[in-house]
């Protein structure tokens, strides 16, 4: 915001502004108030005059003592420095909102002249087009004049000639040899007359035809193109600054889409529920979810052996959501999404295959196509995600980790040596480095340096589901001394088969969390499906993991895959 609008400074003659325009809203300069003097305006000073006038009126009961009066007089000064300060106030005040007003008209601006850019770009493709037409109609009416001239030339001379042998016919009736040569004299004039017309016709250029062909599939993509080439991003205003709300999106085994509100670590509740169970099955997509801006996907999912081909896009913003075929898709579940940062999803679907098929989605126009099939046989991808333009893959039924490099489609199998230990959990920090949890433990594995570490053992008892996903921000991971506080109340995860959660803010942390955020959590969950108190959390079906969270100042935590917290 320019800084001359909030030091009450006018741009253009660098004097103050001290006086207000009620007409137009606006604060001037004593140059600029000369604009405005048909208009209904006032000076700073005259409405401080008027504020402490009003203030200044005698009471009912005059004071009757010095005691009285001093107490007045003490009381007066008091009042009308509130009355500055608050006029000040007000005026600052109203200086910030004369700016964001003319800011907001200076961004409507800019909107009308990138969409006015937009319309004469179209009105010179649509010229460029109509172009030839035209100069074709143009030249088929130069040829339909000249032949309704010819149409008028030849009818003339025909006339008068036939006249003219009418006359003869009556003077010679008798004479046969010139008869015959009346005849032939006019029909040879006749047949000269429609040849050259003929030649002329023949001489010139024939009208080219012209057929529109309009690609409608193309132009809906143009379209949607053009719809999320535009965006209104929402700045806060200073004077009142919006607090930040957090939020988890999830769903369960039950087909149930959930909003959570963990703004508040002592207030966690639900604001949304939507039942998918007649809509969308998501019980086998619990590694596909992936945020994307204001939206969130959901691709493949189905129970027990059936397969589906449809995919969920929720919008963080208006809370809905839409179901859409993934056309060029085969039914599909477990799938792996990974988002590459630009245009597109990658999505790896190796479950029940002899090879692994890779996907490909497009954010712009929501196409998909088959992008390359590599020769990995496994049930599934645990975890996907980009790293330096590449992106990696762990398949922990085969304990590989691979790297895929998108521009060239091959894959590159890393040099680990990654123990058969019933993985049961990954995620990764964004910076090469996967978080693997199992029956040994938690283990650190850096996809650069090829570099295996166990963090904590102690975990290696932990219940949790077979295929849990989530991220951490390297900025919000704990401290040492949080680590052993959170040592001290002895970390665990606590998930059932099929839980899913992922959030959707820069600081997201391990699957973790401490015995206090578990005994919220399994209240929570307790109520939300109406089962008894004290229900063990381990016997409730698809649970969420928030996770373990830093004292009152942290940002946030997760849970599984089919979680995004905004």
């Amino acid at each position: 915001m320019n800084s001359c609008i909030i030091n009450n400074i006018c741009e253009i003659h660098k004097m103050s502004q001290e006086f207000i325009c009620y007409d137009c809203n606006v604060l001037a300069c004593s140059v600029c108030s000369l604009k405005h003097g048909r208009h209904s305006y006032d000076h700073i000073y005259n409405i401080k005059s008027k504020i402490k006038d009003y203030y200044n009126k005698d009471d009912s009961v005059a004071p009757t003592d010095d005691n009285e009066i001093n107490n007045s007089n003490n009381n007066n000064i008091i009042g009308f420095k509130d009355i500055e300060n608050s006029i000040q106030t007000t005026f600052n005040s109203l200086t910030l909102k004369v700016a964001e007003y003319e800011q907001l008209q200076q961004t409507e601006q800019e909107v009308s002249n990138k969409f006015k850019e937009l319309h004469e770009f179209l009105i010179v493709e649509e010229y460029r087009l109509r172009k030839p037409i035209i100069e074709s109609k143009q030249q088929l009416e130069q040829q339909i004049d000249k032949q309704i001239k010819i149409m008028k030339s030849l009818n003339i001379p025909t006339t008068h000639t036939l006249f003219y042998f009418d006359d003869q016919l009556d003077s010679k009736v008798n004479n046969n040899d010139h008869d015959h040569s009346l005849l032939n004299g006019t029909y040879l004039n006749i047949n000269k007359t429609i040849k050259i017309n003929n030649n002329d016709d023949n001489q010139q250029t024939k009208p080219q035809q012209y057929q529109l062909i309009v690609n409608n599939e193309q132009i809906n993509q143009i379209k949607n193109q053009i719809q999320s080439s535009f965006k209104l991003k929402s700045n806060h205003s200073n004077i009142q600054p919006k607090h930040k709300q957090s939020y988890i999106f999830s769903t369960d085994m039950d087909n149930k889409i959930s909003i959570i509100n963990i703004t508040n670590r002592d207030n966690i509740h639900f604001e949304q529920g939507i039942n998918m169970e007649m809509i969308y099955d998501s019980q086998a997509a619990f590694n596909s979810t992936v945020k994307v801006g204001d939206f969130i996907y959901i691709f493949g999912g189905g129970r027990n052996n059936n397969k589906h081909n449809k995919f969920i896009k929720y919008s963080i913003n208006t809370k809905a959501f839409v179901v859409n075929e993934m056309k060029g898709v085969d039914p599909c579940k477990y799938l792996s999404a990974c988002y590459d940062g630009q245009d597109h999803i990658y999505l790896f679907d190796g479950n029940t295959k002899t090879n692994t098929d890779i996907y490909r989605f497009n954010i712009n126009d929501s196409t998909f196509e088959r992008y390359t099939t590599i020769e990995i046989k496994t049930e599934y991808h645990q975890l996907t995600f980009l790293f330096k333009d590449y992106i990696y893959t762990f398949t922990p039924n085969i304990c590989k980790l691979f790297k895929f490099d998108m521009k060239s489609k091959t894959m590159v199998e890393l040099p680990y040596k990654i123990p058969d230990n019933s993985s049961r959990a990954a995620c990764t920090d964004g910076n090469g480095n996967i978080y693997i949890l199992s029956v040994l433990g938690l283990q650190r594995f850096k996809v650069e340096t090829n570099e295996i570490k166990l963090l904590d053992n102690n975990l290696s008892s932990c219940c949790c589901s077979n295929a849990i996903r989530c991220q951490i921000s390297e900025r919000s991971l704990p401290s040492s001394k949080d680590l052993l506080k959170a040592k001290k109340d002895r970390l665990c995860m606590s998930l059932t088969a099929d839980a899913s959660a992922i959030l959707l803010d820069q600081s997201i942390w391990l699957t973790m969390m401490t015995k206090r955020m578990f005994n919220t959590i399994h209240r929570l969950r307790v109520l939300h499906h109406g089962l008894r108190k004290g229900v063990p959390i381990r016997h409730i079906p698809s649970i969420w993991i928030l996770v373990w969270l830093q004292r009152a100042s942290a940002r946030g935590v997760t849970a599984t895959a089919n979680t995004q917290l905004f």
